[in-house]
């Protein structure tokens, strides 16, 4: 390792840049991990909702293999095992970053300290400094033993937030699947139609809520139909980078507003939230703000579609 102060630098800005980049990956890792364990928590009530179905409609049982024939019961396992995986192949990548690069560069400022302390105190004893020529980065290492003391004991956030990062274990997933997957067949009818209903009875009953969704909605549609429109513009242009700006902002806005209205897609179909919106005293307002949310999305695919096939030939 680095004995010269001009080495203990160069380590120094080598260890911070493998640091800020660790912290990138853990923020944009970690953001897909919660999305997946999200969809994971959706599909698991998806999962118990359908097993009742299948039970009222006269096939028992108390284990997956008992529904496994059912083409709604497979896909829903399908899409659960797919998200699994990816959850457990950006564990893996985040479990083997803090293993290779992260607890390294960690345990390599700690001794790095003391190296540059003892350096210090080793050169100010020696009477021949002069003579081996250490005197002007003698004077100079005090200071970069003080830069690296004050990023290591708080002076930089992303140095504290890997210091204290617990990467999720990739077999974690796994379990989540199956303790899941027994929980939901566990449950009674009433337990199971109530981790969802309850959601998205509060969601659509409420018109407070529902008009939040509605105007959370209107912004990534308008995002995506602004996007649509300067795509065409540059397309007529031959404009080739902000074309390609205007499709990822596009799509991304689309994925957005298909995060919001999806839940009210799927709880339409539900046959008791279907009937509770029936009954409500605010049927009409419901109705109108779900079905404007639909409208904005299907308008939106379109927009975006079209501008997905504007391409320079």
């Amino acid at each position: 390792m680095a004995k010269t102060l001009e080495g203990w630098k160069k380590e120094f800005a080598e260890i911070k840049k493998t640091i800020a980049a660790a912290a990138d990956d853990v923020a944009s890792s970690g953001t897909s991990i919660t999305k997946h364990r999200e969809i994971l928590s959706e599909g698991f009530q998806e999962f118990g909702l359908r097993v009742h179905q299948l039970r009222d409609a006269g096939t028992p049982g108390a284990k997956v293999e008992d529904f496994i024939h059912d083409a709604e019961i497979k896909a829903i396992l399908r899409e659960l095992q797919v998200q699994r995986d990816q959850a457990k192949k950006t564990a893996k990548l985040l479990q083997d970053m803090v293993t290779n690069k992260v607890t390294p560069a960690i345990k390599r400022i700690d001794v790095m300290k003391k190296e540059i302390a003892d350096e210090i105190e080793a050169r100010n004893r020696k009477k021949s400094s002069t003579t081996l020529g250490l005197n002007q980065s003698v004077k100079l290492m005090p200071d970069l033993l003080k830069e690296i003391t004050t990023y290591s004991r708080g002076g930089n956030d992303d140095y504290q937030t890997l210091k204290a990062y617990q990467a999720d274990s990739p077999k974690e997933f796994d379990n989540m699947y199956e303790d899941h997957l027994k929980d939901e067949l566990g449950k009674s009818k009433a337990v199971a139609l109530s981790a969802f209903q309850q959601q998205m009875t509060k969601q659509m009953l409420d018109t407070r809520n529902l008009q939040k969704a509605f105007t959370l909605a209107k912004i990534q549609y308008q995002l995506v139909m602004t996007a649509a429109a300067q795509g065409k513009t540059a397309h007529q242009q031959r404009a080739v980078p902000e074309l390609g700006n205007a499709k990822r902002d596009a799509s991304a806005a689309l994925d957005k507003l298909n995060d919001l209205v999806e839940p009210f897609e799927k709880a339409m179909k539900d046959k008791d939230i279907a009937k509770m919106v029936a009954k409500s005293q605010d049927k009409s307002a419901i109705e109108k703000g779900v079905n404007a949310l639909f409208t904005m999305k299907t308008n939106a695919e379109q927009a975006e579609d079209t501008l997905r096939g504007r391409t320079m030939v």
